[in-house]
């Protein structure tokens, strides 16, 4: 593609990178194209810090093991970043988002392993909260009763954000009775249904009917 005439017209690129992310720098870096890259998504989970190499990008979707490397130096354009994480890894994945890092985020998706009432109070106690203006919490396994209750004690600190994503399967009927009245809360089923267009802005690969890496 970037060999071919056309490939000098290109203005933007969604890559999603299944292999390591080295050669695939390179060639961009040596086509002149690295400055393109808008959307990135990397399914291995190891990770260098790759940011500063290109500087246009406004979607991250990574694994957690490899976000640290990912905001190793300020990623000053990024907007969005969606992170497969595991209980174990909540600690790494909060000390990455930093707001001297990521000063231009707006959206975060944390997906995969469901919060509880402690790792939900721990994520909402960081500082880039305050900015965000989209929360993703969608995990295929069912939530804690205490990620909701934590939510709802939270509101006033939340009330700042556009959207915020949660699952509904196994919700408690009481909670969801309790959340019906925020404007910004978008509840979601394992598969993500209605949400096409949300992951399209945030990931390079988004799942239609499958599931991100």
């Amino acid at each position: 593609m970037l060999h071919h005439p056309a490939g000098r017209f290109i203005r933007r690129l969604r890559i999603e990178v299944h292999a390591e992310l080295e050669p695939f720098l390179s060639l961009l870096m040596e086509h002149g194209r690295i400055d393109r890259v808008s959307h990135l998504t990397v399914t291995s989970r190891a990770g260098g810090a790759h940011g500063p190499s290109l500087p246009e990008l406004r979607a991250l979707a990574c694994y957690a093991r490899s976000l640290g490397g990912w905001t190793a130096a300020p990623l000053l354009q990024l907007e969005r970043v969606t992170v497969r994480w595991e209980a174990a890894q909540l600690s790494s994945v909060l000390a990455a988002l930093s707001p001297d890092q990521l000063p231009a985020l707006q959206h975060l998706a944390l997906w995969d392993a469901p919060l509880d009432a402690k790792s939900t109070s721990a994520m909402l106690d960081e500082p880039i909260m305050a900015q965000l203006e989209s929360l993703d919490l969608w995990s295929q396994i069912t939530p804690q009763r205490g990620m909701y209750e934590a939510l709802l004690t939270r509101r006033r600190d939340l009330a700042h954000l556009q959207r915020l994503v949660v699952p509904r399967h196994g919700a408690p009927a009481d909670l969801v009775a309790q959340l019906a009245d925020w404007p910004a809360v978008i509840w979601t089923d394992r598969s993500r249904a209605g949400l096409e267009e949300v992951d399209r802005e945030a990931i390079a690969g988004f799942p239609l009917g499958g599931f991100l890496f």
